[in-house]
């Protein structure tokens, strides 16, 4: 159908006074004290908008403190200043001890003042006269200093049917994009990524500051293409794809001189099938099928089309062909596992031939707007499946959905191939050109890790990739100015050591150790491996300090295979590499430290050149630092229970373990040393069960003792 035959309609924003909204599900107690402390200083009126935010949609922020003493009880969420952690927002949940006075619990959150770090002057609750209840147009009016930024507004208010946004780690796309649903009334919206988690803060977010007659259907990609199809999709974790390719491959009987240059470097023609060979076959347009017994089927590029994208531009023509041959075995002899590698874009073939044919389930039925997120994690096979939804809509309804992107191709963490030119044309070609927003203001990183993401981003011409295949737009990102941040190099000197050291860390709140590689180091034994997190588990998130495991190894390895390569084979996986260094590393909003493991020169080398100027020390100076920051008992408490609800779909196993930790901080109760917050117990215990009900129910994590998950949920 050409796009001048489907009607787009225009999307101007509505007017907020003119809304109505829900009740908030945590309603914000605002005292004068905490405006007066911070108004005349705008970074700090305008974190603290964020953080009331965060506390009206989730009753909690990301980083979180408690305090001790006559203060037992109130709880303490950072806004940055002069240059450190300088002032704390204070506040504190119905039901715990502070809140005493204030009647009977209703899930309010008591927002009393605004302090410096050293003042722990004993802080009474007051009355609740003194208090003013936030509402949501309070966040977005003069009232509190709104945090965003031009660009956002721009993207927010600007009423093109079609819009994409793009920008770097924490630029703030994830909240342009809600404000943009949150800008509008009367729809029922789409909401689509492949994280869950962000699928559940998206919910949270949008049930709170969203019209009420706003109706968000929160779908992760694996879901949507279940309701599609009408069953579900098997769920497949990055590293259990290339094994189930590897096993494909071993099937498919290619000699080594057969698969040519692709022969030494598995890694690579795992990405180059994935995003390329399968991930840009659009059904009916570009592809052939291979089929499995038992009717499943899997599109993939024709081989004239093959050659047409990659034969001379990122593969050598030797290269090409032989990827040719190696896909006829696979399809001859292993098309089964084939489809068990990659499920996600067998189901996306499909899901896109049902939606062609006008079977448009009825769930999905009169969408007034698709809002898709982290969508460089899509190929562009995937993403057809989302624009064959918008226009099966149009049929129904005689009016496309209005579509919103966001992205940054900068960071994918699983081969997708993702370029923004391509999948323009793509939507330019089925639906209608879209209009284009770029966020350069990173709204996360301090100055020092904003300059470490920067040389990272420096990479992509170092090792190799041609101009028009690096990510676009990844330099020059200018930091934050509110926090400074310590960079810390350490080459601990053996694997036994470090273990030590992983083992000592994780007992460190808000800390995430976190790897560049798509799995976790063999050397880790099994107790720390749930504790090292990998790109595709930690993009999205933050933490007060990262640490990242081997970045000398992942750069010395990059270089060497580039070396090897001699642009004999696409750069496709060093760009997936690259890109995971930097999610690795932009997680952290304060510290980051780079663990090296017995390197020798050449990799201390690399990693120092890309942290920048920072001391050597010891994995005993490290610890000595995290260990000194100010983190009581509740505080490590509340940041666990914060930490494993986030972990829980991306990684149980690790959410578990924090949860265990969170419980056992606690203490027993009325033990003298024991956390006697009878509201914090009950969370903690709650988040608990409903791991443990995720574990019972889902499967059991590697690692995870089924038998200890059902008597430590007895005990709770």
């Amino acid at each position: 159908m050409p796009p001048d035959s489907i009607d787009t309609r225009k999307d101007p924003p509505g007017k907020a006074k003119d809304f109505k909204f829900r009740p908030f599900k945590h309603p914000v107690m605002l005292h004068g004290e905490a405006l007066d402390e911070v108004g005349d200083v705008p970074h700090l009126s305008k974190r603290l908008n964020l953080v009331l935010q965060h506390l009206a949609a989730r009753g909690q922020t990301s980083v979180v403190k408690g305090c001790s003493g006559p203060n037992h009880g109130w709880r303490r969420s950072p806004l940055g200043g002069n240059g450190g952690m300088q002032f704390y927002l204070w506040w504190a949940p119905d039901g715990s001890p502070p809140t005493a006075e204030m009647g009977e619990r209703q899930g309010r959150i008591w927002a009393r003042a605004a302090r410096h770090h050293d003042n722990h002057d004993p802080l009474s609750i007051g009355s609740e006269g003194e208090y003013y209840p936030a509402k949501q147009t309070d966040f977005t009016d003069d009232f509190l200093g709104s945090p965003d930024t031009d660009e956002q507004r721009k993207f927010v208010q600007d009423a093109s049917p079609i819009r994409a946004v793009k920008g770097h780690p924490g630029s703030g796309k994830t909240t342009a994009l809600w404000k943009a649903v949150e800008a509008r009334s009367g729809e029922r919206v789409l909401y689509v990524s492949w994280s869950s988690e962000l699928v559940g803060l998206a919910e949270e977010r949008l049930s709170a500051f969203a019209p009420s007659d706003v109706n968000v259907y929160g779908l992760d990609f694996s879901r949507l293409l279940g309701v599609i199809l009408g069953r579900d999709i098997p769920r497949i974790s990055y590293e259990d794809s290339c094994a189930a390719f590897d096993e494909a491959l071993a099937r498919s009987q290619v000699s080594p001189a057969e698969m040519g240059a692709w022969s030494s470097r598995r890694d690579a023609l795992y990405a180059e099938t994935r995003a390329i060979l399968l991930g840009r076959a659009v059904p009916g347009e570009n592809s052939d099928w291979i089929t499995a017994d038992g009717g499943g089927k899997l599109a993939r590029l024709t081989d004239l089309e093959y050659i047409r994208q990659r034969g001379g531009d990122g593969a050598s023509e030797s290269a090409a062909s032989a990827m040719l041959t190696i896909a006829e075995r696979l399809e001859r002899r292993s098309a089964a596992l084939l489809l068990e590698a990659f499920p996600e874009l067998a189901a996306a073939a499909e899901a896109a031939e049902i939606l062609r044919s006008e079977r448009l389930p009825s769930a999905l039925a009169g969408l007034d707007r698709v809002a898709v997120d982290e969508v460089q994690d899509m190929t562009l096979a995937e993403t057809a499946a989302i624009v064959e939804l918008c226009l099966a809509v149009e049929k129904q309804s005689g009016r496309a959905p209005h579509l919103l992107i966001a992205g940054d191709e900068g960071q994918t963490v699983r081969p997708s191939g993702f370029e923004w030119a391509a999948l323009k044309r793509f939507i330019a070609n089925r639906i209608a050109p879209a209009v284009e927003f770029t966020l350069d203001e990173t709204l996360r990183s301090p100055q020092k890790i904003a300059e470490v993401e920067e040389r990272a981003s420096e990479l992509y011409v170092k090792l190799g990739l041609d101009k028009d295949k690096r990510p676009a737009g990844q330099r020059n990102i200018p930091g934050g100015d509110s926090v400074d941040a310590q960079l810390f190099y350490v080459n601990a000197p053996n694997e036994d050591e470090a273990s030590e050291l992983l083992g000592r860390l994780g007992e460190i709140p808000d800390l995430a150790v976190t790897t560049p590689e798509r799995g976790v180091a063999d050397w880790l034994p099994d107790n720390l491996k749930d504790a090292v997190l990998t790109p595709a588990v930690v993009k999205g998130l933050e933490y007060q300090t990262v640490c990242v495991l081997e970045p000398g190894r992942t750069l010395k390895r990059l270089f060497d295979e580039m070396d090897a390569d001699a642009s004999k084979l696409p750069a496709e996986m060093r760009r997936v590499a690259i890109d995971g260094l930097r999610v690795a590393l932009s997680r952290a909003t304060e510290n980051l430290a780079f663990i090296d493991v017995g390197a020798d020169e050449s990799v201390r080398e690399k990693s120092q050149k890309l942290l920048g100027d920072s001391p050597v020390r010891s994995p005993e100076e490290l610890l000595d630092y995290l260990q000194s920051m100010d983190m009581d008992a509740e505080s490590a408490v509340l940041q666990r229970m914060t930490e494993a609800r986030e972990m829980m779909d991306s990684s149980p196993g690790r959410a578990w373990q924090l949860a265990l930790q969170a419980v056992n901080r606690l203490g027993a109760s009325g033990a003298p040393y024991a956390i006697a917050d009878a509201t914090l117990r009950t969370d903690a215990h709650t988040t608990l069960l409903r791991i443990a009900a995720k574990i019972l129910v889902e499967g059991t994590p590697l690692r995870v003792e089924r038998g200890d998950v059902s008597a430590r949920a007895n005990d709770s």
